[in-house]
């Protein structure tokens, strides 16, 4: 099982160098446990983004 960190899921989000790094964990949904508030964190920070 793979807990992915909010950082980690941004970084992947937004294609920077680091995105292969967690890529394996994050596309392989099988083995991948997301807690809400890893959601919401990256929820939030998108919305800035976006903003």
């Amino acid at each position: 099982m793979n807990i992915v960190d909010s950082s980690c899921w941004i970084e992947y989000l937004m294609g920077t160098e680091t995105d292969a790094a967690v890529a394996a964990a994050i596309e392989n949904p099988s083995e991948l446990i997301v807690p809400i508030i890893i959601l919401y964190e990256v929820y939030k920070k998108l919305l800035a983004e976006k903003d």
